[in-house]
């Protein structure tokens, strides 16, 4: 049984990836362009387990149907995070990340956008954009979406903080 990534919320998205991350779950593996999932005869031994209602229901949806396997494929609105993605993040402050499988790269204008901060050293300005550029690296490596609206914002305010308190 094949399904749409529209049909399950984000946070079962994410939960499912991380699933065929895993090496020790057995119910979830990444396959070429989706996450194949089996469903067991043990209730126990399922994702529904730890998933929401919607996605327990619709796996309990397809074993009533005697279905044993689930392709979740992915669709134009939902990312799957799939380890052979390759895609582009635009984000605030001039910052371009592009992920291919568990790597990714930046350009960056961010160093630029700080250049004008009055009261703060040079240092001080190159630890804060490294560090913002390393840390949306990890995100992007390990999957997490960063065409997401929460990313975006929490980018702005973490660096309005850091701002804040260097120029104090």
């Amino acid at each position: 049984m094949k399904i749409s990534a529209d049909r399950l919320s984000q946070r079962d998205i994410d939960y499912l990836s991380a699933a065929a991350d895993d090496p020790e779950q057995l119910n979830a593996l990444r396959m070429a362009g989706s996450i194949h999932i089996t469903i067991g005869s043990n209730p126990e031994d399922n994702l529904w387990m730890h998933g929401s209602t919607d996605l327990g229901q619709l796996l309990k949806d397809a074993q009533s149907l005697n279905y044993h396997h689930i392709f979740v494929m992915p669709s134009d609105n939902r990312r799957l995070h799939l380890r052979d993605e390759r895609c582009t993040y635009q984000l605030p402050y001039q910052i371009k990340v592009h992920t291919h499988g568990p790597s990714a790269s930046i350009e960056s204008g961010l160093r630029a956008v700080l250049a004008d901060t009055q009261g703060a050293d040079d240092d001080i300005l190159d630890a804060v954009s490294d560090t913002m550029e390393a840390f949306l690296l990890a995100l992007a490596s390990n999957g997490v979406n960063l065409d997401d609206p929460k990313i975006h914002k929490s980018l702005s305010d973490a660096l309005d903080a850091t701002m804040n308190h260097i120029t104090q």
